[in-house]
């Protein structure tokens, strides 16, 4: 499987902007910056939330699936990725670690199989083994 995504950046690193497109269109030259704190109004992004929204939904399906395997069906799974950034004078903007804040709706499930399941899809994630950084993990069953 292949997925593409282009993206175009006119200018300097500082003052410059960009669009992104994704293949399937989800994302149609939707502007982006290249640092976080410059997000403002408007509907611009940049790449640390665009990491974290892949985290987050890769998560999701990876706990479903984590979930499903051991006989339990999330009836809803809703997950928040808070990627920390740092200026490290040596090395610019590096992604110092991601905060995964899961909340899921599984009737059937009892707290430990759900932490059990939360910590595998965590281990399991794709986009979570991609990443050199570290993962953090708060999980809420709810039922």
């Amino acid at each position: 499987m292949e997925c593409r995504a282009s993206a175009v950046w006119d200018g300097s690193p500082i003052k410059g902007k960009g669009a992104v497109t994704t293949q399937n269109g989800a994302l149609r030259g939707t502007h982006y910056v290249a640092q976080a704190t410059k997000v403002g109004g408007g509907r611009t992004t940049n790449s640390a939330e665009l990491i974290a929204a892949a985290h987050a939904a890769s998560f999701s399906i990876a706990l479903s699936d984590t979930l499903n395997r051991a006989g339990f069906k999330a009836e809803r799974i809703v997950t928040t990725a808070t990627v920390t950034s740092e200026d490290l004078s040596m090395e610019d903007w590096t992604i110092t670690g991601i905060l995964l804040e899961v909340v899921a709706e599984v009737p059937a499930a009892k707290l430990s199989d759900f932490i059990e399941a939360a910590v595998g899809a965590k281990t399991g994630c794709s986009i979570g083994r991609l990443l050199n950084t570290k993962v953090s993990l708060n999980a809420r069953l709810e039922n």
